[in-house]
């Protein structure tokens, strides 16, 4: 199975990095976050969270965005006052932008390179 979410801290570890592989489903990233989810003083103490899915297809659509957005408000204590970004080039992008314009998720935004991402993490 070549279906992963990878963590990792950016080189200065101000960044919590999450890499996904392979086919993505929304059972696979609600047991990634499950499996760091623990980590909370590693996570408190990044200023934000780049998830990385241009090397990854993911299998959601747009029926499972209230889902997505129940998990975020469910976990939103691990994020608060956090950027998020995630990065992706692939046709899937739109749900994503379709989630954070209906959900009014302001600490959301959508890139398609890594060095843009991190650096609107960081400012």
């Amino acid at each position: 199975m070549n279906d992963h979410i990878f963590f990792s801290l950016s080189e200065d570890g101000a960044i919590l990095m999450a890499t996904g592989t392979g086919e993505i489903s929304l059972e696979r990233m609600w047991k990634s976050w499950e499996s760091i989810r623990g980590e909370t003083s590693i996570i408190h103490k990044t200023k934000g969270v780049v998830l990385d899915f241009r090397n990854a297809s993911l299998a959601i659509e747009e029926d499972e965005l209230p889902d997505i957005f129940r998990f975020v408000q469910k976990n939103i204590h691990l994020c608060l006052n956090k950027r998020m970004a995630i990065i992706m080039n692939c046709p899937k992008v739109a749900l994503a932008y379709l989630l954070k314009k209906r959900y009014k998720l302001d600490h959301f935004e959508i890139f398609n390179s890594e060095g843009v991402a991190l650096e609107w993490v960081s400012s």
